[in-house]
């Protein structure tokens, strides 16, 4: 799901929260000890479920401070046989061979950051809050191609690949966002991140063709470079619960 405008999006969201919370605090008084949770509350688990995965642990310091620590972790793994049986007939010549291929592709990814939180504003139940901190990323990915034919003049071989990408990124993270709780302990906040990093990149290329035992190709690439990246993420929306 891809919220696309962070400022309409977060205006929207405070639209359909301020209801919800006028709602639940005219219930009961325990509702209304979550006008300012920072308050409350020392300790809360956040779990983002919109426009990705990822947890939080934040720790409240003060009525308008919080330490926010947010680790995310994702991966992708795949792995596939395929046989193929090709046949081509024509005037010139006829082709028909044998191919069997193997690809397996995972990928790792780790995003690490720290962040101190401070209340912008309050107004109702509503709290808006601005912060920031440092950044690390890291993320890992590979893909293994095995190619097995075999021609149609009683010649046969295979071809070996495998690609293999390393990323390691530092940098700095600024967040808006606003944050209504909705029951006992519970709340709701969505969040924009903007992301400023630098990433060291790792690039290893390995090719092998072989089309018997005394006739094959060989060649490897290696490459490094830098970058400095500048992202503007989409509009998270996830779950606070408080304890």
């Amino acid at each position: 799901m891809k919220l696309q405008n962070p400022i309409v999006v977060l205006f929207a969201i405070l639209l359909m929260l301020i209801p919800l919370n006028l709602n639940a605090a005219g219930k009961d008084n325990e509702t209304s000890d979550l006008e300012n949770p920072f308050t409350h509350y020392k300790n809360s688990i956040q779990f983002y479920i919109v426009n990705g995965v990822s947890i939080s642990y934040k720790k409240v310091i003060s009525e308008k401070k919080a330490l926010r620590f947010h680790l995310d972790l994702s991966g992708t793994f795949s792995d596939n046989n395929i046989e193929n049986d090709y046949y081509h007939e024509s005037e010139i010549d006829t082709t028909n061979n044998e191919r069997d291929n193997y690809l397996k592709k995972n990928n790792q990814n780790i995003e690490l950051s720290f962040e101190l939180l401070n209340i912008l504003f309050q107004k109702k139940f509503i709290h808006f809050y601005y912060g920031g901190g440092p950044y690390i990323g890291y993320l890992r990915s590979k893909s293994i191609n095995h190619y097995d034919y075999e021609e149609y003049l009683n010649e046969s071989g295979y071809i070996d690949s495998d690609y293999t990408t390393t990323n390691f990124s530092l940098g700095i993270l600024g967040i808006i966002g606003l944050e209504c709780p909705v029951a006992n302990r519970v709340s709701i906040f969505a969040e924009h991140q903007l992301l400023v990093y630098h990433t060291w990149r790792k690039c290893n290329d390995r090719y092998k063709r072989v089309y018997d035992e005394n006739d094959y190709y060989i060649n490897n690439q290696n490459s490094n470079t830098r970058s400095w990246n500048l992202n503007l993420n989409n509009v998270t929306i996830g779950v606070s619960v408080y304890f």
